[in-house]
């Protein structure tokens, strides 16, 4: 008859028993955690909960920057004559280009930008559908505004 020691079943390594005993206190730390989190986001519903019309919407990043301290970019386009029919202006200073939308659908009609020392206009496609040469009051009046906003 085979004898065997039932302690030594019973009995836990020293080493093992340090890793079981963190890995036992490192899961029920996180699951109260958890715990205390959904508890926390029950008791107050915030703006992200869909059914409540009346919570505040945080301020979008448009909103943000106009608020904000930061330097606005200006660029003086007054020399870009040519607009498409009904069309919206948008635009784009730190680019140097004014973007034309539909004022039905607000699709874009095209675009416009600065290239050396004329204007190029484009189509949606984004192929060329217009040049406009600049004088040299309407170059100047363009650098000046650049050298500013530098």
């Amino acid at each position: 008859m085979p004898s065997f020691e039932p302690l030594r079943l019973i009995q836990i390594q020293p080493r093992r028993g340090r890793r079981l005993l963190a890995l036992l206190c490192a899961v029920v730390g996180i699951g109260s955690g958890m715990a205390l989190h959904m508890q926390k986001a029950q008791a107050a519903p915030g703006p992200q909960t869909f059914g409540d019309r009346d919570a505040k919407k945080p301020p979008s990043m448009h909103q943000l920057f106009r608020s904000s301290q930061l330097p606005k970019t200006y660029a003086d386009f007054s020399m870009f004559h040519f607009v498409p029919r009904g069309s919206i202006i948008v635009e784009q200073p730190e680019r140097g280009r004014l973007i034309f939308r539909s004022r039905k659908t607000g699709q874009p009609n095209g675009y416009a930008e600065l290239k050396g020392d004329s204007v190029l206009y484009y189509d949606p496609a984004g192929r060329p559908i217009r040049l406009q040469h600049l004088t040299p009051e309407e170059m100047d009046r363009w650098n000046k505004n650049a050298l500013a906003n530098r």
